[in-house]
């Protein structure tokens, strides 16, 4: 995986456990595929991740280059032989119209090795890939889940990582890519990072207090497979327990792009709102109405430092970016319905799938806390800054394809956002609201309006803005696979 930003390449090699083979992994390039081929940098693999991390400063982001990355071993014959990995460092598409992001959430393994999602995903020539989160869940392979010692639970992840790599290695080694974990991706139903904290124990009752459930060294494995091909933090100073942080900016094409971990700094609703009664992030307390009263003093959705990062990139247009796009694991709104008065999202996989033409009876908008729609406060705060850059914003995690415009002190007062649908996921989510949209277009569904968007129907969402500076017209287009998952 890579990212190519104001010159700076970053790749990462994943490599596999080579026990007491060479540790050495280097980069060589050629101008041509009939030049020769010339070595320009050399790493070591990480002990933990099994990551070779190349950054090369001053890069000639003008032309394509191809590149291979190169490791020697002993054969069964115990003679040294060079094993390669060979792909193609696109020029930066600074000077094209229409810039594509290909954006991926849920990849669950049905459908594994997903080749029709990658087919149909190559169709659109993506300029970069977005890997939102739960890149890997804990049943693929069916595998199980190993949680210690820390040596076995690693192997364990990295079996199920290896397989993402499988999937999607056609793309990853010419198109740049951004991949952020998710909760599942650290083993656990949900995260509220809590600044990273160590959980107080496993399952719901460990991660609804706030914290990651894992070691911090699984944690930082997983970050580091995922995360240690972008551009370098803006600052790199771990959080508790030694978690490295990942946030950080990326200018290609000429669309500047914010990369935030929403989940990391994350207040836990269980700790600060304990009279809502919160399992998984749902209310148990009937009386409860997140609405008002769930908005308390001190919750934290992005933490201070990431969104002082924040309001710095937002009037930041160096470097010739002509437009904003933020990429997080979720977007910060709750567009999902259920049954009124229901207390968990457990009940979706035994609801009726409707018809086309039919029509759930009888549904209200839900309370979920893992959502980004709470808290409130710290919602508001971020999409302020999301607004000051006129940025689009780009998230997964809700498994509902959606599409809205967000709203902070009036509707569509603030940026719009898309949420792709799942690659392939078993937990279906729907969105039948009781009333119809205000403010609909003549002869349009009811869902629609000043209470959501509709549900995306397509594989396309294109976003026009007159740049600042060139006077023509130029596109962001994302793209998204198609989910595998029954939802209507």
């Amino acid at each position: 995986m890579h990212t190519l930003s104001r010159k700076v390449l970053t790749l990462t090699a994943q490599m596999t456990p080579v026990g007491n083979a060479p540790r050495n992994v280097w980069l060589e390039t050629r101008d041509t595929p009939e030049s020769d081929w010339r070595q320009i940098a050399e790493t070591t693999i990480g002990p933990r991740a099994r990551t070779a991390r190349f950054r090369i400063q001053d890069w000639d982001d003008t032309q394509d280059t191809p590149y291979r990355v190169a490791y020697a071993m002993p054969n069964p014959a115990g003679q040294s032989q060079t094993y390669y990995w060979e792909g193609m460092v696109r020029r930066d598409p600074a000077d094209k119209e229409q810039i594509v992001v290909a954006a991926f959430t849920g990849n669950n393994d049905l459908g594994f090795p997903h080749a029709d999602v990658v087919e149909h995903v190559s169709h659109f020539k993506p300029d970069l890939l977005a890997y939102t989160g739960d890149n890997i869940y804990e049943r693929v392979g069916e595998y199980g889940v190993q949680r210690s010692p820390v040596d076995a639970s690693i192997l364990d992840y990295l079996r199920k990582w290896y397989l993402f790599g499988w999937e999607y290695r056609d793309l990853l080694k010419e198109i740049p890519a951004v991949a952020l974990p998710d909760d599942h991706d650290v083993y656990q139903g949900n995260v509220w990072g809590a600044g990273g904290r160590l959980a107080e124990g496993t399952g719901y009752e460990g991660q609804d207090k706030g914290g990651y459930t894992m070691s911090a060294e699984f944690v930082n494995v997983v970050q580091r497979t995922q995360t240690s091909s972008l551009p370098d933090p803006y600052d790199p100073a771990p959080i508790d327990q030694g978690i490295h942080v990942a946030y950080t900016s990326l200018l290609y094409g000429g669309v500047s792009f914010v990369i935030v971990e929403d989940r990391k700094w994350k207040s836990a609703p269980t700790e600060v709102l304990p009279r809502a009664e919160i399992v998984n992030g749902w209310a148990q307390n009937p009386r409860w109405n997140a609405a008002p009263q769930s908005d308390v003093l001190g919750a934290q959705l992005l933490g201070d430092r990431q969104l002082e990062f924040l309001n710095e990139w937002a009037v930041d247009w160096s470097g010739g970016a002509w437009m904003k796009a933020l990429i997080s694991q979720t977007i910060f709104a709750n567009v999902a319905t259920l049954p009124a008065g229901t207390c968990s999202d457990r009940i979706t996989s035994r609801l009726k799938v409707m018809e086309p033409g039919e029509y759930a009876q009888g549904e209200v908008p839900v309370q979920d806390h893992d959502s980004n729609s709470w808290p409130q406060t710290g919602r508001n705060k971020a999409l302020r800054a999301i607004r000051r850059g006129l940025a689009f914003h780009i998230a997964g995690d809700q498994h509902l394809g959606s599409t809205i415009q967000y709203g902070i002190d009036d509707w569509d007062d603030a940026g719009w956002a898309i949420c792709v649908p799942s690659v392939a996921n078993i937990f279906p989510r729907r969105w039948y609201p009781s009333q119809p949209g205000r403010n609909r277009k003549p002869g349009t569904p009811a869902i629609p309006g000043n209470i959501a968007m509709a549900l995306a129907t397509g594989l396309r969402f294109t976003l026009y803005r007159i740049p600042l500076r060139t006077g023509s017209s130029r596109r962001l287009s994302i793209i998204a696979p198609r989910a595998m998952e029954s939802f209507a």
